[in-house]
């Protein structure tokens, strides 16, 4: 069924008043019932996993599940507890005793590796004998329901499908059970980013199991495996499922919105009496304000950056048919009427600029635009072509390009280069890592050696992402824009029962040297953002700061000038950082930021050839955090990372 955009809203409005209540019940201890969804989907995933009988497919796991699973929900205490999930374990018997030597992974492919959970308090007598057994005794080997893809590498569980029915978007409770365990063992052995979300993994299960199985209805058990889904922390998270497509809206607005300065604007439209830089105030009669707190249960937790992007599309989508939006243009405020339809997906496709341009600059350069997001693979060549005497190069990654990257790459880079380096899950041993480089170029038969300028913003994702990266590698290359939304790799599907496919990242990307990307997106040289100005006098304001820089920098064989280097030491550090800033002048503001954009630590440094900072750290929590210095006035900051041990 399709909901009318102002049930939607109540709906959504409803529980966005109910989460505080439910925020606070997840604070609480948690009851036995709690206790019992928690300890069956742990044993029953690290039996899948490791048990060679299940690998084997020598008997069906998911229907052991399903069996037990009433005489596991009826214990009565933690000792009758125990001995269900023994039988549970006696359907598949002990695990024979290996033929071989355990493996010796390096430290890099077991960095993830973690069952901790096995030494608990709870896990004791048969059972803890029988969990150490099963980690004690894996090997190696083929599982039926796990395969790495071909190229990729990432995990694929096309195969592991059994009671995904499109048409039971309400299984019984005992599949709901099978459902969460699919989903978060899958998760838990198998991504290469599951240190990523911001409360462990164990502590979602903890939180949001019961949700899943006693589920209300049908909307509620879409709503939680969606908004469990999203605790991972990643933009690729979500779930293809029909009804909650349906509720929260599958028809768009004429027009996408961008969050600049704290208000939301229409950045581009498809319909003249909705314009670049109008400002959303209500739609539909809800003030903008309770629509943002409605929807942002439904938004990734990537980064900032990446929810406001998400926020917007919710905010644009509803169900089909006419609705009114008031904005505020320069002429004051003003109420237009709009129709939402799947047609209007148009506007993701609507370029800035045409494919590709030269512009001459004040200083004689001669600069060639192209837009790599609708750049197809079969035009690289022409087009590089025609602009091979350029002074210098902008491409534009401000969305979702079509492959042209690799195409791209012969031209641009003069040597086989490392580009990345990939992560994936080791598919013939649960929990460990495998490791590749990927390099491109020298394979042209020439190259573009002048500077290049990388366009990018929040609108970049996944392979937008990786084309960034790529770019980077080329000689004398700038980044112009802002944060990308730091969701890159491939993706990797689960379908539970319930007809719902989930998704999350299934490759981990990094730069060749291991610094990450994932929640921290590609960080632009050069910061710029469009003002709302700038959007209503039609201006592009990222390809104006690309252009400027080109200006007084040099070109073709000038080289660029970039803001001070930066030295970091030690790294990985635990209790002081010191941050070695060379050359400079002026004063500048240093800034330590987590994964999700927050200032750590703020500094003002006076820079006369440099300056040395020595940063506290030792109150931060472990992870990875990025420094930037920034000079007022100027467009440019210096950025690097660090870990923080």
């Amino acid at each position: 069924m399709i909901l009318s955009f102002a049930r939607m809203l109540s709906v959504l409005l409803c529980l966005h008043l109910l989460l505080p209540a439910m925020q606070f019940a997840q604070q609480a201890p948690q009851n036995f019932a709690s206790e019992k969804i928690v300890h069956l989907c742990r044993v029953w995933g690290l039996a899948k996993y490791f048990h060679p009988r299940i690998a084997d497919c020598e008997l069906s796991w998911d229907d052991a599940l399903l069996r037990q699973y009433p005489r596991v929900m009826s214990a009565v205490d933690e000792n009758t507890l125990r001995s269900e999930l023994v039988a549970l374990l006696d359907l598949v018997g002990e695990v024979p005793m290996p033929q071989s030597e355990a493996e010796n992974f390096p430290d890099r492919e077991r960095i993830l590796f973690d069952l901790s959970w096995i030494d608990g308090d709870f896990y004791t007598g048969e059972l803890g004998r029988r969990l150490r057994q099963l980690r004690d005794f894996v090997r190696c080997r083929q599982h039926c329901l796990v395969t790495a893809e071909p190229g990729t590498y990432k995990p694929d569980f096309d195969d592991d499908d059994r009671y995904y029915d499109p048409l039971d978007a309400y299984p019984p409770e005992a599949l709901r059970m099978l459902a969460l365990c699919r989903f978060w063992n899958a998760f838990k052995y198998y991504s290469p980013y599951r240190d990523l979300p911001d409360r462990s993994w164990h502590e979602v299960l903890e939180t949001n199991g019961v949700r899943w199985v006693h589920a209300p209805d049908t909307l509620s058990y879409h709503v939680a495996i969606f908004q469990t889904a999203l605790e991972v922390c990643d933009g690729h998270a979500g779930i293809g499922s029909t009804y909650l497509s349906e509720f929260l809206g599958m028809s768009m607005a004429p027009f996408m919105l961008k969050r600049i300065d704290n208000v939301t604007v229409v950045e581009r439209s498809l319909v003249p009496n909705i314009r670049p830089g109008d400002i959303v105030r209500s739609v539909d009669g809800v003030p903008l304000a309770s629509l943002r707190d409605s929807l942002a249960p439904y938004c990734d937790k990537t980064n900032p950056h990446s929810f406001e992007y998400v926020l917007g599309y919710r905010i644009a989508r509803g169900a089909e048919g006419p609705s009114e939006v008031v904005l505020e243009g320069r002429d004051g405020v003003r109420t237009e009427s709009f129709e939402r339809s799947s047609g209007n997906n148009a506007v993701f496709y609507k370029p800035f600029h045409p494919l590709h341009f030269d512009t001459v600059l004040a200083n004689g350069a001669h600069v060639g635009y192209i837009d790599v997001v609708h750049l197809e693979k079969a035009d690289v060549r022409n087009v590089m072509t025609a602009h091979r005497a350029d002074d210098a190069l902008v491409f534009d990654v401000r969305g979702y390009p079509q492959g042209a990257i690799i195409e791209l790459a012969k031209y641009l880079l003069p040597f086989h280069t490392p580009v990345a380096l990939f992560s994936n899950a080791n598919a013939n041993y649960p929990g460990m890592l495998q490791w590749q480089t990927a390099s491109f170029g020298g394979n042209g038969n020439w190259t573009y050696m002048g500077p290049i300028y990388v366009l990018h913003d929040e609108s970049a994702i996944s392979h937008a992402e990786y084309t960034c990266m790529i770019f980077e590698a080329a000689p004398n290359c700038t980044t112009v824009g802002s944060p990308t939304r730091g969701s890159d790799g491939n993706v990797t599907w689960i379908y539970v029962p319930g007809g719902v496919q989930i998704t999350f990242t299934g490759l981990g990307v990094y730069y060749p040297d291991g610094r990450p990307t994932q929640r921290l997106g590609i960080q632009p040289d050069i910061f710029v953002r469009p003002t709302v100005e700038g959007l209503r006098d039609g201006r592009d304001e990222v390809l104006e700061a690309a252009l400027q820089a080109i200006s007084t920098t040099g070109t073709r064989h000038a080289p660029l000038a970039r803001h001070p280097g930066l030295d970091l030491y030690p790294s990985p550090v635990r209790e002081q950082l010191t941050c070695r800033i060379q050359g400079g002048d002026g004063s500048s503001m240093l800034e330590v930021a987590d994964v999700l954009g927050r200032i750590v630590f703020r500094t003002q440094v006076s820079l006369s050839d440099g300056a040395t900072v020595h940063i506290p750290v030792r109150d931060l929590p472990a992870g990875t955090y990025l420094l930037r210095v920034l000079s007022p006035g100027a467009a440019a900051a210096r950025i690097t990372h660090f870990v923080k041990s």
